[in-house]
């Protein structure tokens, strides 16, 4: 029992170490921005309505009789029902949002706020 113990230990030291490792060789990296391939927006529209084209159709082709035909309506029933759900919900949860952002400008509540607007306009 005691052996285990110190056979995990010794895994997760092995595991942590490992890891700073990789972070002190630079593997750790900011990536650049790609807009190719299929993180490209139109690409991605475009597997979108694909799908979208794929499973109502097949579901008008085989009908509502087979397996497979019930498989695909159900697909267009959730993927209806989501769309309907989802516009909504996505105007009810949204949070308020301020019209003057508030700036501070002494103290160290400031530097940490122009830290993170410094951040956030980096990415």
């Amino acid at each position: 029992m005691i052996l285990n113990r110190r056979l995990a230990g010794a895994a997760v030291a092995l595991c942590f170490g490992s890891c700073a490792g990789e972070a002190a060789a630079g593997l750790d990296h900011k990536v650049t921005f790609d807009d190719s391939g299929i993180w490209n927006r139109n690409v991605q529209k475009a597997v979108e309505y694909g799908s979208i084209a794929v499973a109502l159709g097949g579901a008008v082709w085989e009908g509502g009789e087979t397996r497979l035909g019930r498989t695909f309506w159900q697909g267009v029933d959730s993927s209806v029902l989501g769309a309907l759900i989802a516009e909504p919900a996505k105007r009810v949860f949204d949070r308020a949002r301020r019209r003057k952002p508030m700036i501070r400008t002494s103290g160290s509540r400031a530097r940490a706020i122009t830290a993170s607007r410094a951040a956030r306009s980096r990415c």
